[in-house]
């Protein structure tokens, strides 16, 4: 009964989110928005953010695209800490990172993994 009302809540929140633009696709920048930074930033520096998982699995995988190899599959709460900008591969948004850990937990991670953009928020 508790997964079924979590699993509601979640599609009725994630189509809600959805349709205010949780992700869809990135937003184009207007001209002024784009205004480069007066100092360029340090090689090798990523834009970092930490989402959470809104759907009710989300697979990582090895590679950009539902084909390549299933590493672990996150669940609805779960949080994924991205480090790549979001991008269009195999017909459908991706980003990069790896997922975080509950506090008080340890985590091992093998690497770089992949997520599809819709499944975060």
């Amino acid at each position: 009964m508790k997964k079924n009302l979590r699993r509601l809540v979640c599609l009725v929140g994630g189509a809600t989110l959805f349709g205010l633009g949780c992700g869809g696709a990135p937003e184009e920048m207007t001209a002024e928005a784009e205004q480069q930074p007066s100092a360029e930033p340090e090689r090798g520096v990523r834009q970092q953010a930490v989402y959470m998982v809104c759907w009710g699995d989300l697979g990582l995988y090895s590679a950009p695209s539902t084909s390549s190899i299933l590493i672990k599959t996150l669940h609805y709460g779960n949080h994924f800490d991205t480090n790549s900008q979001v991008f269009w591969s195999n017909g459908e948004y991706w980003v990069r990172g790896y997922p975080t850990c509950p506090s008080g937990y340890t985590c091992s991670n093998i690497g770089d993994m992949y997520v599809r953009w819709a499944g975060l928020c």
